[in-house]
């Protein structure tokens, strides 16, 4: 897969920090879904939020495009599945995100690291030192 975060919203929660919201619950519904058409997450989003067919299949368009989604064509209709499970691409973030930040020794050293560790929530800190550890 090529597709890399290009930036982190700090502001956002869950997926939506790399892909923005729109995109993010798109992604969601595919993945629960494995194989969805544009109406299938047109159906499942609209519930919740007015969403155009129109709209829904740009996005779905660009995020296939980006080389999250594939697309073929099922018995006339453009069916898409997300090119890696939920997990693979969660990981793949983070290790890109921390890749990214780690090669940046000016930020990134062991100075500043260890005191932004000491910065962050309890539990945020255990998997931290979870991590470094291997575990």
């Amino acid at each position: 897969m090529t597709w890399q975060p290009k930036q982190v919203k700090l502001d956002q929660k869950g997926m939506a920090k790399v892909l923005g919201e729109r995109e993010a619950q798109v992604m969601d519904v595919v993945w629960k879904k494995k194989e969805a058409s544009v109406r299938d997450v047109c159906g499942e989003l609209c519930k919740k939020r007015d969403f155009s067919f129109n709209t829904i299949m740009t996005i779905m368009n660009r995020l296939t495009s980006k080389g999250l989604l594939t697309k073929r064509n099922k018995d006339g209709m453009f069916c898409y599945s997300a090119k890696m499970q939920k997990k693979d691409f969660m990981v793949k973030v983070a290790s890109d995100i921390l890749s990214s930040l780690f090669k940046d020794s000016q930020f990134f050293n062991k100075e500043t690291v260890g005191e932004a560790v000491k910065g962050l929530p309890k539990d945020a800190q255990k998997v931290v030192v979870k991590a470094s550890k291997g575990n």
